[in-house]
């Protein structure tokens, strides 16, 4: 993601400007606790290059309300944002957004739309980012087919007119031809619906050889589950084995819940891992490297990722199905809930996304640093 960064541009004296542009990515984000597993990734790549704010808007019957699932990352924590209310009246939500653009001072503000039902409500953040003397960007999220009436139709003519760019991705949305600004075609980020069990959740861990205490740490974030809710899960704890294995054999049988707690102690082939991996639900990993062949074979498949590390960044981030939480109990339980309300869904594999997420931020520093050759 560094070759080619906005930071590389800015340091060559491309610009003169603060040393990093910024960016407030308006979105729907407050069904759950976190943005939309898109959305959310998106902030964490571009948040390398960019000053990131964030708005949250609650959009009142929005069919994409389950796509919001939310897989968060720690950098996440450190974003400014302002969470709208549907509640609020159109006035004022502007004067809030408009105060919040003054604070934060985005150089480009860019909307991810959910559902054509968020039309009005678009064009009132159109409204406040120009006040703020911001460049507005569109990104196309969810297939948006949603039928509009004459009213709504108008307003989105409107919207498009006044925008800098509309991103599509694998597609344009009916409605959206022959819109009245550039447009960013990008690969499709694209999640699947995915077969599942909805009553039987399995948890495939990947433990380091040799000891014993990533083990410990798991086991003792199930212990804090109930029994109810401990019996819609399957743990597999895959170990190579070694002197470590009887002690991990006695941390499961003195855990709570150890009847829902499976060892495998085989190396397994690159073909046997694919398998195992293609149909498992949840897959946790502890400090993976570069060339993990988990989250390798896992970001193939578009299954749902826990990253289990200290540090804010590393492998897993360039991926849309991770989350990545810190070394505690409790950080791991509920990165593990999040992840199994994901897994109804397959995630784009790491390439497509890294190269999408390179071209957006190319393209919205183009418009930040007004080069006309690209916009």
């Amino acid at each position: 993601m560094r070759d080619g960064s906005v930071v590389d541009l800015v340091a060559a004296g491309s610009v003169a400007r603060d040393p990093m542009p910024r960016l407030c990515l308006v979105a729907p984000g407050r069904h759950s606790p976190v943005l939309g597993t898109m959305t959310e990734h998106v902030i964490s790549a571009l948040s390398r290059d960019w000053l990131v704010s964030t708005v949250q808007v609650a959009i009142p019957n929005d069919p994409f309300d389950s796509t919001l699932i939310g897989l968060n990352t720690p950098s996440l924590v450190r974003v400014p944002s302002l969470v709208d209310s549907s509640a609020q009246s159109w006035l004022t939500r502007r004067r809030r957004l408009h105060r919040f653009f003054v604070r934060e001072r985005p150089d480009v503000v860019m909307v991810d739309l959910w559902s054509l039902r968020q039309v009005e409500w678009l064009a009132t953040v159109v409204r406040a980012a120009e006040a703020a003397d911001a460049r507005v960007v569109v990104r196309c999220c969810g297939r948006l087919d949603h039928s509009l009436s004459v009213v709504e139709r108008t307003m989105l003519r409107w919207v498009l007119q006044r925008i800098d760019l509309l991103v599509t991705q694998g597609h344009m949305p009916p409605g959206f031809a022959g819109a009245g600004c550039p447009v960013l075609a990008l690969p499709e980020w694209k999640t699947e619906e995915r077969q599942m069990d909805p009553q039987a959740v399995e948890v495939l861990a990947f433990l380091p050889s040799q000891r014993c205490d990533e083990a410990e740490l798991l086991l003792r974030a199930f212990d804090g589950l109930s029994d109810q809710r401990a019996n819609e899960f399957s743990v597999v704890l895959v170990q190579r084995a070694g002197s470590q294995t009887a002690e991990l054999e006695r941390l499961v049988r003195s855990t709570h819940h150890a009847s829902r707690i499976h060892l495998m102690s085989e190396w397994l082939s690159d073909t046997q891992l694919e398998r195992r991996v293609a149909r498992t639900d949840v897959i946790v990993l502890f400090e993976p490297s570069a060339r993990s062949r988990g989250l390798d074979t896992a970001s193939h498949h578009g299954i749902p990722v826990v990253v289990i590390r200290d540090t804010d960044t590393g492998p897993g981030d360039d991926y849309s199905g991770a989350t990545v939480c810190p070394r505690d109990p409790a950080s791991v339980l509920a990165s593990i809930d999040r992840a199994n309300l994901a897994r109804r869904f397959r995630y784009p594999q790491r390439e497509d996304f890294v190269v999408g997420a390179r071209l957006l931020s190319q393209r919205l520093f183009a418009l930040a640093s007004g080069d006309a050759s690209m916009s």
